[in-house]
């Protein structure tokens, strides 16, 4: 949950309620423990991307094989995250920005966090954090990638395309509206829309290659 807090005319922030924290009856706060995919595979915050030596989207989805109290759910959410920052043009998700999540016994996938469209900005870099089989651009999908990376996270290919597409029509119908829920909070409205047809752009192509 988040909403916009207004520090003066010029500069708004988002507030968001923390996933790892619960408040009781009596206002006590519990923490939950968070470990992201780099501290649990033992490797230094330095080397978070994968052609640093950081966590792959195979060993990643090892990970959670491995870990999560309930693997076949937590897989899944993966596949969605990694295909829903593909679609909004986030090339940052790296090892860090996956996290496990340890709550009242159980291990899951942290919900997702830092996400931005690096898309929007060209001065920062656009190769994916994470290949996608060997493609790490999006100019480098085929159809035949998307049989590859399934292979390579042991998911089915029919349900990697059902899920493509499934997310892709979401955001193809949702993002303007997104947009413009957002933009009425009092932030910035030409941003939002530049936002929502970078991932509309983005949609086609890997909806056309899937």
């Amino acid at each position: 949950m988040g909403s916009p807090v207004v520090i003066n005319e010029s500069w708004y922030y988002l507030l968001v309620t923390r996933y790892d924290r619960r408040h009781n009856a009596t206002g006590y706060i519990t923490r939950f423990h968070q470990e992201d995919f780099c501290q649990a595979m033992g490797i230094p915050p330095e080397h978070k991307y994968a052609t640093e030596g950081g966590p792959t989207f195979k060993t990643s989805f090892e990970l959670l094989r491995r870990v999560a109290t309930r693997p076949a759910i937590e897989t899944l959410k993966l596949v969605d995250a990694a295909i829903f920052n593909l679609i909004v043009g986030n090339a940052d998700a790296h090892g860090k920005n996956f996290s496990l999540l340890y709550d009242t016994g159980e291990t899951r996938l942290a919900p997702l966090y830092d996400l931005l469209c690096t898309a929007a900005y060209p001065d920062v870099a656009t190769r994916l954090a994470m290949q996608f089989a060997d493609a790490s651009d999006l100019k480098e999908f085929t159809p035949r990638l998307w049989d590859r990376f399934a292979k390579i996270i042991e998911v089915g290919a029919p349900y990697l395309r059902r899920r493509l597409f499934r997310l892709g029509q979401l955001v193809l119908r949702e993002a303007d509206g997104v947009a413009g829920r957002i933009a009425n909070q009092g932030f910035d409205g030409d941003a939002l829309g530049r936002f929502a047809e970078i991932a509309r752009s983005r949609c086609a192509v890997l909806l056309d290659q899937a």
